[in-house]
């Protein structure tokens, strides 16, 4: 295929793909980089011609591959009706610590690497969480949709509508492809950071006695629970702990 293309086709297809986003898992990410193209390009004639890189054929090709079935994960078109479980979550980052995620009875939390901590962008920091949780456990949030309280708007924010750039945007490439293998959703809702305190203590590490006053009802940590996982968040796997809940 030709490596050019005209600002008009490029402007056209950026309305045809931006419907399609609405309801394609994904969809949202894989525009961005079209989105750029034609704005980078505003004042330019129609038919000037503009060079498509690799990375945006790259986006181009994952369009092509979803658009020829849509009737699997990849479309929200086709939920069955017993596919509207909620799974209600909250996380939280911390800029030099880590960061947690509070799911059902369990509590997941993790550290920075020291050039995590230096990384000042605490929108994907926020976003983490959301990634681990689709991850790891995208098996078991098929048919769901994901509500994950966040206390970050711009997390919130890109969580809903799919934008993001540089490594946000990557990171949500990555939920995409979680999402359409499953057929699970996750939207983002913001949560006052004082009803947050559960997911905010650990990204600080604390004795898990000092949890139990965040705990709802008559919840406590479950006796000898906390255990180690390992998630390859970047190029090396790094240690997440798990702490299960009791009733």
């Amino acid at each position: 295929p030709s490596r050019r293309a005209t600002r008009a086709a490029l402007h056209t297809l950026q309305g045809k793909l931006g419907w399609c986003g609405m309801t394609v898992r994904g969809g949202r990410a894989y525009m961005a980089g079209l989105r750029d193209v034609v704005r980078e390009s505003k004042g330019s004639k129609p038919h000037r011609k503009i060079t498509v890189d690799e990375s945006l054929r790259e986006d181009l090709e994952w369009w092509s591959e979803q658009l020829k079935d849509m009737t699997g994960g990849g479309s929200r078109l086709w939920l069955e009706e017993a596919d509207h479980t909620v799974l209600t979550c909250k996380s939280d980052a911390s800029g030099h610590l880590g960061w947690g995620i509070a799911v059902g009875d369990e509590l997941h939390f993790s550290t920075w690497t020291v050039e995590e901590a230096l990384d000042p962008d605490m929108v994907l920091k926020e976003m983490i969480p959301l990634l681990y949780l689709s991850e790891t456990r995208g098996e078991q949030l098929e048919g769901q949709v994901v509500r994950m309280g966040v206390d970050n708007s711009g997390a919130v924010f890109n969580t809903l509508t799919g934008k993001g750039e540089g490594e946000v945007r990557k990171l949500m490439k990555r939920m995409a492809a979680m999402q359409n293998k499953h057929n699970f959703d996750v939207l983002g809702v913001h949560v006052d950071r004082k009803l947050n305190k559960l997911s905010d203590m650990l990204t600080r590490f604390l004795q898990a006695e000092q949890l139990d006053e965040h705990l709802p009802g008559k919840w406590q940590v479950a006796g000898a629970s906390l255990r180690a996982s390992r998630w390859r968040m970047t190029q090396r796997s790094r240690r997440v702990w798990v702490m299960k809940l009791s009733a």
